[in-house]
């Protein structure tokens, strides 16, 4: 330190106290520049280490858990079990079976939201709820005959339901109909509609699956329900319509309804379909797709 102020006052002419103000300037600087660093580096490391002991934390209290659960499967003798209904019982209740009191807890919370157990299945579907426990407890849950009565009549008006709308006419279908359709909501039921109307009407299921973003397994519950009943389709009159006309139907893009009208315009009407396959871009595709929706004079 003695050599560097000596070398700064024979270099530079300063004097002591400047010297002294010049080492303390460069000192901070030092500080400014390599603070941030040690900074960076400590709390990574402390972060790290955070983050091992957490991951060891998470993995006591699984096997804590675990274990807790265990030892209160095996201490639910027959001696202790008794028949229960699961949707009146008491905390107590659930705690002298064996059941754990953070499980017992969150049962309690179910039904006082409204949650009612109508099958003996239904308590397994708690979350957390060990199976060994539950199949210890199965053959006691005892459920009212009015909740097995209930259960099964819903599932006869869901039988009927689905007689009822086994068949209906897929060309008439308003969205309300669709909806009933497991997998079909709001937006896919307004989608089948806008295209089916777009197009003029289905003239065959199979045309489904041209719905864009109706999944196939959905589409395959709807073609157990749909039929067609009313094949009567609304026809695009070749010779007299024009380009917009042409354009808004699903099987027409902008070009090939543009090159009809021209082609219209250079020959003539169209008299077949026949006329209509001398156009170029009209492959035989289109012509398949096209056939039921196109009027010749």
């Amino acid at each position: 330190m003695k050599r560097l102020k000596q070398y700064l006052r024979s270099y530079f002419a300063f004097s002591q106290k400047e010297i002294n103000g010049f080492l303390v300037l460069m000192g901070l600087m030092l500080m400014l520049l390599v603070g941030p660093l040690i900074l960076k580096y400590t709390v990574k490391t402390e972060t790290s280490i955070s983050s091992r002991d957490q991951r060891l934390l998470d993995s006591m209290s699984a096997k804590l858990n675990a274990s807790f659960l265990s030892k209160s499967s095996l201490h639910t003798s027959k001696d202790t079990l008794f028949y229960f209904d699961p949707n009146t019982l008491d905390k107590q209740g659930w705690l002298n079976l064996g059941v754990p009191e953070f499980l017992a807890d969150r049962i309690k919370k179910y039904c006082s939201k409204g949650g009612q157990f109508r099958q003996q299945g239904d308590l397994a579907k708690i979350y957390g709820f060990p199976e060994p426990l539950f199949l210890k407890l199965k053959p006691y849950i005892k459920l009212p005959k009015s909740a097995q009565k209930k259960l099964m009549k819903e599932k006869l008006m869901y039988a009927s339901h689905k007689k009822k709308r086994s068949t209906f006419d897929i060309n008439t279908a308003d969205t309300l109909q669709l909806k009933k359709i497991r997998g079909i909501g709001t937006k896919l039921s307004a989608r089948i509609v806008k295209f089916r109307d777009k197009l003029g009407g289905f003239h065959n299921l199979e045309q489904l699956k041209e719905v864009y973003g109706l999944p196939p397994e959905t589409c395959e519950e709807l073609l157990k329900y749909a039929r067609l009943e009313s094949k009567t389709l609304t026809q695009i009159a070749i010779n007299t319509a024009d380009l917009n006309t042409l354009k808004a139907h699903p099987y027409i893009n902008y070009k090939l309804a543009k090159v009809i009208v021209n082609y219209r315009q250079q020959h003539g009407p169209y008299h077949s379909l026949e006329d209509l396959q001398k156009i170029e871009l009209f492959s035989e595709q289109d012509a398949q797709k096209l056939q039921a929706y196109l009027q010749f004079d």
